[in-house]
């Protein structure tokens, strides 16, 4: 069993920011993270939401710094029926 040692890849660590974003990469690296965990939201999003979240514009991008910086990334979407992917797609 492979076991990854990571941390929450919500944006409030990085303040959002692709600056920022490198820094934290680092550090985890640093740290010696081999994963995280990024919480994909759909739709519109307060402040708050895209403080915990990953907003579906920043998706592409933010998963692919984390890819290139060597992390692997567990990506969590809730599985109730009222935030279903095929919805995503429909819409």
């Amino acid at each position: 069993m492979t076991v990854l040692l990571g941390n929450s890849g919500a944006p409030r660590w990085y303040q959002g920011g692709p600056e920022r974003l490198t820094a934290y990469l680092e550090r985890l690296r640093t740290w010696g993270a081999t994963a995280t965990e990024v919480v994909l939201h759909h739709g519109p999003a307060d402040e708050r939401t895209a403080r915990v979240h990953l907003l579906d514009q920043d998706w592409e991008r933010v998963l692919r710094c984390y890819r290139d910086a060597g992390i692997a990334v567990q990506v969590h979407v809730s599985l109730d029926p009222r935030f279903a992917t095929q919805r995503w797609l429909d819409e």
